[in-house]
């Protein structure tokens, strides 16, 4: 087990185990921009056939051009070499991506010591990955992700609970609102120089900004989609909101032709169409790990899943204890006693979108 340092002055741990003159298992970690600790898995996914075998003191394993390990065995407890790699795909780890050169020295670990530096193995994970840091990592993807798509489904879920009919036009207006808030923070110029009163200022005038656009657009396809055709027809409906998306997306395409980053004739996944918007914004929040270990729980994660929840919280609040809240929940109940009793059904609705 050894250390490296990179061409930056970043330090890389390099494990690895030499048995019957065979590297049969070899594993780096590193830490990232972000503070995040990433580990290769490149090495794993090499039958057991292609492991490198020691020549003369000497041993080298190479991988296209994204990995090439080499090193020399100094003494019987020594050694030490170079390590070139890669990193282009983050999707166990966020952050990941990283470009290094290495020249590392290790030293032989007691038997004992390095049974208990390597990693938890199982059947059905795989060799060198911890079962137990893998499942954990899993599921903070998912209550992530989740609590993203929940910010989506509240909306999705009391419109059609009050109207009984699918806004197809509801993600469209959801994506439109997150590219009003890339491009408003890249036209401002806002950044990770300015200073943090200035910032959560800035962030809050945006915020209230893109709930008016969300509000409005809500609005419009309320009105244009199912207004008209309410107490007529099911279908309807469920068809001018398709049209509408369609509408809503090609409005992203032709907003894309206005920000900074597009260039024309830039590679384009349908030919002849310009991609959806796709610029970027910094990262304002802190840097770093919340947990110890490989598991990665950014600042960003646990954002995501408070605001998550809170807006859960709030829309429970708003349709429990609300006069406007029991109003929706009366009109999706029962639309034509809702009205007896003297509830408002359009405004009702209008404002359940």
């Amino acid at each position: 087990m050894g250390k490296g340092i990179t061409q930056n002055g970043d330090e890389v741990d390099i494990h690895f185990i030499i048995k019957d003159s065979v590297v049969n298992s070899f594993i780096y970690t590193y830490t990232s921009q972000e503070g995040s600790r990433c580990t290769n898995l490149h090495y794993d996914n090499v039958s057991p056939a292609s492991y490198s075998k020691v020549s003369n003191g000497t041993f080298s394993f190479s991988l296209s051009s994204t990995l090439s390990f080499t090193g020399k065995l100094n003494t019987d407890t020594s050694a030490s070499g170079t390590l070139t790699f890669v990193e282009t795909d983050a999707a166990l780890r966020y952050g990941c991506a990283a470009n290094f050169d290495v020249h590392w020295t290790a030293t032989k670990l007691q038997t004992a010591s390095a049974a208990s530096a390597t990693p938890v193995t199982s059947s059905w994970c795989g060799k060198n990955i911890n079962c137990n840091d893998l499942l954990f990592q899993l599921l903070i993807f998912g209550l992530v992700n989740g609590a993203i798509l929940a910010l989506s489904a509240i909306g999705i879920t009391v419109i059609y609970s009050t109207v009984r009919i699918l806004n197809l036009a509801h993600g469209d207006v959801f994506a439109l609102i997150t590219v009003f808030v890339t491009s408003a923070i890249n036209i401002i110029g806002l950044n990770l120089d300015w200073t943090a009163p200035t910032r959560v200022l800035t962030l809050g005038l945006v915020f209230v900004g893109a709930v008016a656009i969300g509000a409005l657009l809500s609005v419009i396809v309320e009105a244009l989609a199912f207004r008209p055709f309410r107490g007529r027809s099911k279908l309807a409906p469920l068809i001018a909101s398709l049209g509408l998306s369609f509408i809503l997306y090609q409005g992203s395409l032709v907003w894309r032709t206005f920000q900074r980053s597009f260039i024309r004739g830039e590679h384009r996944s349908v030919p002849g169409l310009n991609e959806v918007p796709t610029d970027g914004i910094p990262n304002f929040f802190p840097t770093g790990n919340l947990l110890h270990g490989r598991v990665v729980f950014q600042y960003s994660d646990a954002f995501v899943l408070v605001i998550g929840l809170l807006f859960v919280l709030i829309t429970m609040w708003i349709l429990q204890r609300t006069q406007l809240g029991r109003s929706i929940r009366a009109v999706a109940q029962n639309e034509e006693l809702a009205q007896i009793v003297g509830v408002n059904r359009d405004g009702a609705i209008r404002r359940a979108f």
